[in-house]
């Protein structure tokens, strides 16, 4: 079971001007990345993909031939048996390599007061608002995009950068 933290955390607390001004870009940056993911790289179109935690790498196979990789982040996994979304930093099994983005959530959230990115565990009540947190990794990551790996009940989230044709 999991340690309650120090201090609870208020989750409807009103968010600050700069706040506010962060979120508004995370949003309108998210659809043109990813859009721009798919154009450039067609990840759509993978036929299987591996990620290495402890290298930081994710590959992706296409049936062609072609191989992309990067570098990944893992941000968090997706649980969807109760629809929570579990960052990174909350989990120890976890490589340290693997999570430093996760990391990075965790202080922003900090930073700007938004109660929700402190928290380990986040309710997802539909996809529409994972798009809307994966809007926000996006932007604090500083990455190209991100990618959700299929999984029957656990899917993680990864921040993808560093993208090549191998």
């Amino acid at each position: 079971m999991k340690n309650l933290p120090e201090k609870q955390l208020d989750f409807d607390a009103p968010l600050s001007k700069e706040a506010d001004t962060f979120l508004s870009a995370a949003v309108t940056d998210f659809n043109s990345k990813q859009d721009a993911l798919e154009r450039n790289w067609q990840l759509s179109l993978f036929s299987q993909w591996e990620f290495d935690p402890v290298n930081s790498s994710i590959s992706f196979h296409f049936d062609d031939g072609r191989k992309l990789s990067g570098d990944g982040q893992l941000i968090g996994t997706l649980c969807l048996k109760d629809d929570t979304f579990q960052l990174a930093w909350n989990n120890p099994r976890f490589p340290v390599e693997s999570i430093r983005d996760s990391q990075s959530v965790k202080d922003m959230g900090r930073r700007l007061g938004i109660t929700y990115l402190q928290a380990g565990m986040i309710p997802v009540p539909n996809d529409q608002f994972l798009s809307y947190l994966c809007a926000i990794f996006l932007k604090i990551t500083n990455s190209v995009g991100m990618f959700r790996g299929g999984g029957d009940e656990v899917q993680p989230i990864i921040a993808l950068k560093n993208l090549r044709w191998a």
